[in-house]
């Protein structure tokens, strides 16, 4: 990572100490499972096999911000995004800097810029949903290896202010659209009932200004399989077992979501926190099936 003897431009405080030992691994345990690139990176081969076709491109597409990425050539490194989110959501946020070190420096045609980006977005479409603690170690490792490239990332928001568009509503829409066929409407009646501010805040702030505001990066699907990672690798089992349907809903195959969950188990078990097996792709893409097929009876009913 960076070395300590360097700074920040003049405008801003000077870095305190080794960059990594101050920034980026000061929340891992003595006794935490070390770094091991060929484990990760066979894990990313199994999970690309999953679906070439759809995976493989993935990565090029968002290297290149195309929203064709079906008809993209492929570099097959779009996996590190899915495996950064579920480092971030075993605690160890500290693994995405060393893990993006290796991807630059075995793919030598890949932008790091680019990558960081993108990155970075699946970071921020995540982090309301396994904890800003868990992912700002990333974000510092992150960091650490851009000042050890000597690269400097000068930039805005992308996206418009909380003044300037209608967050509420554009996440109403991305949550129904997500949430179609999951069949637990019950859970977010509740908690508007009884956490009305909490849920006003998740609908405007996570599903509207973050998910939606993704996705000139992402497409839906992509957005849902970042936060159905997340979700799955810090072992939130009922909400796991929500977003598998919605990725699925969303046109993410059924092998795609078992390699996603095999990928994240064995991340898991790496980490010492095994997840539950109790999470069956086949059952909860028949329970999807029936569903969809319920709402669509209900859509042809005529009002009364």
């Amino acid at each position: 990572m960076a070395n300590s003897s360097r700074t920040m431009p003049q405008s801003q405080p000077s870095i305190k100490g080794d960059f990594n030992t101050s920034y980026t691994a000061a929340n891992i345990s003595k006794s935490a499972a070390p770094y091991d690139f060929t484990f990760f990176s066979d894990l990313k081969v199994k999970l690309d096999n999953a679906d070439p076709t759809y995976l493989k491109p993935f990565s090029y597409a968002l290297l290149v911000m195309s929203s064709n990425f079906e008809q993209s050539a492929c570099s097959g490194n779009g996996l590190t995004i899915l495996q950064s989110v579920m480092f971030c959501a075993q605690r160890r946020g500290d693994l995405v800097g060393l893990w993006f070190q290796d991807l630059i420096a075995n793919e030598k045609s890949v932008d790091p810029r680019e990558v960081f980006k993108i990155i970075r977005e699946a970071i921020a479409v995540a982090y309301p949903f396994i904890g800003l603690p868990n992912c700002v170690p990333a974000c510092f490792g992150l960091i650490g290896v851009l000042h050890e490239l000597e690269i400097d990332i000068n930039e805005d928001r992308r996206r418009a202010t909380v003044l300037q568009e209608d967050f509420l509503t554009k996440g109403l829409d991305t949550r129904q659209k997500i949430y179609r066929g999951v069949g637990n409407p019950e859970v977010h009646l509740m908690l508007k009932k009884y956490f009305p501010d909490m849920t006003y805040a998740t609908d405007t702030f996570i599903f509207g200004y973050l998910a939606t505001g993704s996705l000139d990066i992402f497409q839906m699907r992509q957005t849902e399989l970042i936060i159905a990672a997340s979700i799955i690798a810090m072992g939130a089992t009922r909400q796991s077992r929500s977003h598998c349907k919605a990725s699925m809903q969303l046109g993410n195959s059924e092998e795609v979501v078992s390699a996603l969950i095999d990928t994240a188990r064995q991340i898991a078990d790496w980490n010492g926190q095994p997840l539950s097996d109790d999470i069956i792709v086949a059952s909860l893409a028949e329970e999807l099936k029936f569903n969809l097929a319920n709402e669509e009876t209900e859509n042809e009913r005529p009002s009364q």
